[in-house]
């Protein structure tokens, strides 16, 4: 009915009988943070930048990167974690038609190729 589970009606109940509403009002409950980021803001900034300009090849090289230029230990999980809250995303290229002529797609490019 209250919307809550049984068992933290129970751990209420116990923090109640042990010290009142003040013993409840002490513990915390949700919108709790997590642990505290390894990359500073501005690090964070850097790492964009890099992921913008350059890339990176895969999650190892951006792990290795990371530990040089910021002394800091990611797992392989951890950067995966770390670029999905940074929305850096996995650029993969477009597949190409078997039969795709080199020259056709550069002419298309330098705008030999226009609607009519």
């Amino acid at each position: 009915m209250v919307g809550i589970h049984l068992r933290t009606l129970f751990k209420w109940l116990s923090w109640y009988r042990q010290g009142g509403l003040d013993a409840i009002r002490q513990h915390r409950r949700g919108n709790r943070k997590g642990r505290s980021p390894f990359l500073t803001a501005e690090q964070c900034a850097q790492l964009r930048e890099r992921a913008a300009e350059e890339g990176f090849r895969s999650l190892r090289e951006a792990q290795e990167w990371i530990e040089q230029n910021f002394q800091v230990r990611y797992s392989l999980d951890g950067v995966r974690s770390l670029f999905q809250r940074l929305n850096i995303i996995r650029k993969t290229p477009r597949p190409m038609a078997v039969k795709a002529s080199p020259e056709m797609r550069e002419a298309w490019k330098k705008g030999a190729w226009r609607p009519l």
